[in-house]
């Protein structure tokens, strides 16, 4: 790739990978040098670890702040490593491709591995933090705007204009045939605002799939509902996600063309989806 998307070979301490060179002048291949990872000189915050063991690195030296994801290999795991790709390297190929094909995500900026005996025994992704999130993850933010009993206009146009921004990331996600993710929920990704306008981006994908199968878009959606269910049960102040927002979701989803005979029937097959579970 080209542009501020290009990677060179670099090897540091025991880990070699691919780096952006922007980022090979700012130093960051230090991070790697140290016996354990990671190393010194770097402001680094532990963040989560459900899959993996994530960071939040900074310095004045880089451009922006990172989040440094690393995967520990166990020997079944190791060996696994001979004929597929490591966690680090499903997530690098997976922000790669969200560039390709316009899905809005954390820009990628290494991804390195450690060998031991010829396996892979720890990998790590490094990706560029998305600037200035309103919350920690949308879910978050959903709630602590909206969960009131009476939401007035501007709270209301800025409610909509939410569900608008998740229906266009669903569709761009769901208009490629490249990655499906199974885990595509409102706590996997962050909302900013920019020139006044919302903007959701998708920033975690451990369990990206690199094929789309039949069904996989439908029970996306019907995922998403059942979650939709599980943040109304998190919202104790009076606020709802209504019936109306869901069908505003379906009829942006599904774009201009949208008529009330297909979004009846998209929410047919959601439900029933839905209700299998």
């Amino acid at each position: 790739m080209t542009g501020p998307y290009a990677f060179a070979p670099v090897a540091a301490g025991r880990f070699s990978g691919l780096m952006s060179p922007e980022f090979i002048a700012a130093g960051l291949t230090r991070l790697f040098e140290a016996d354990r990872f990671p190393g010194p000189g770097f402001e680094v915050e532990h963040v989560h670890g459900n899959i993996g063991v994530t960071w939040r690195v900074s310095s004045p030296a880089l451009p922006c702040p990172l989040f440094a994801k690393r995967f520990v290999h166990p020997p079944l795991v190791a060996l696994r490593s001979l004929f597929r790709a490591t966690g680090a390297g499903r997530s690098w190929r997976a922000a790669t491709i969200m560039a390709e094909t316009g899905i809005p995500g954390p820009r990628p900026v290494a991804v390195m591995s450690r060998k031991a005996a010829g396996l892979t025994v720890e990998s790590i992704f490094v990706s560029a933090a998305i600037a200035d999130p309103l919350d920690r993850d949308l879910e978050r933010w959903f709630r602590s705007r909206f969960d009131r009993p009476d939401l007035g206009p501007e709270l209301l146009a800025e409610k909509r204009e939410a569900i608008d921004r998740l229906a266009d990331l669903y569709r761009a996600a769901h208009s490629q045939s490249r990655l499906y993710f199974p885990d595509f929920h409102p706590h996997n990704m962050v909302v900013t605002r920019e020139n006044g306008r919302l903007r959701l981006w998708l920033v975690d994908f451990d369990e990206v799939n690199f094929r789309v199968r039949t069904g996989d878009i439908i029970k996306n959606l019907a995922s998403l509902g059942r979650n939709s269910v599980k943040v109304q049960k998190k919202m104790t102040g009076g606020g709802r996600i209504t019936t109306g927002d869901r069908l505003r979701f379906l009829r942006r989803y599904l774009g201009p063309d949208a008529t009330r005979d297909s979004v009846h029937r998209l929410w047919r097959e959601v439900l029933d989806n839905w209700e299998r579970r």
